[in-house]
């Protein structure tokens, strides 16, 4: 269900969830991405960026990269302008990514019966160093190799994995 919705948005939008996948082990670690989010009331801007990284993988700057270069598709491919991001109060390290991002605080609302902080980036000023997003890969400051992907050969090899890593996340 949640691949195939994810399937629709990139047909609909031309941008979507993109699966986080360490290139050293091919293991998927999470994902990132933006998603048109019709029922968000807040702000005239509906492009929402989120994350979710496994939990064995926090603290190593994978969130940071991965939506860095989500952002830099749907800025300078997609053609976006303005792009906003929330998290549950609680959710610290969102919060500290999104900051680290240049995400700046706008408000409080509610999403899905829950309060949530929400953030705007300024729009697409920033200068991008992005290749090409169907395999942008990068080795961080820490020397972890990850890789970005979207296209319709890996999301049908790694759909389960996807499915089941976004089924264990949620339940969390």
């Amino acid at each position: 269900e949640a691949l195939a919705r994810y399937d629709r948005h990139w047909e609909a939008h031309g941008f979507g969830r993109l699966a986080v996948v360490d290139r050293t082990t091919d293991e998927l670690v999470g994902r990132t991405g933006v998603m048109r989010q019709p029922d968000w009331d807040a702000t005239a801007c509906k492009d929402e960026i989120g994350w979710a990284i496994a939990p064995a993988q926090w603290g190593k700057g994978i969130a940071t990269e991965a939506a860095t270069a989500a952002l830099s598709d749907v800025f300078e491919r997609a053609g976006l302008e303005r792009v906003v991001s929330f998290a549950l109060p609680a959710n610290t390290a969102s919060l500290r990514v999104m900051a680290r991002l240049g995400f700046v605080p706008e408000g409080t609302a509610e999403w899905k019966g829950k309060p949530v902080e929400w953030h705007v980036y300024p729009g697409a000023t920033h200068c991008w160093d992005c290749e090409n997003l169907d395999r942008f890969r990068k080795t961080d400051f820490r020397g972890t190799a990850v890789e970005y992907r979207y296209d319709r050969a890996v999301t049908k090899d790694s759909g389960e994995r996807l499915f089941e890593f976004l089924a264990r996340t949620l339940k969390r």
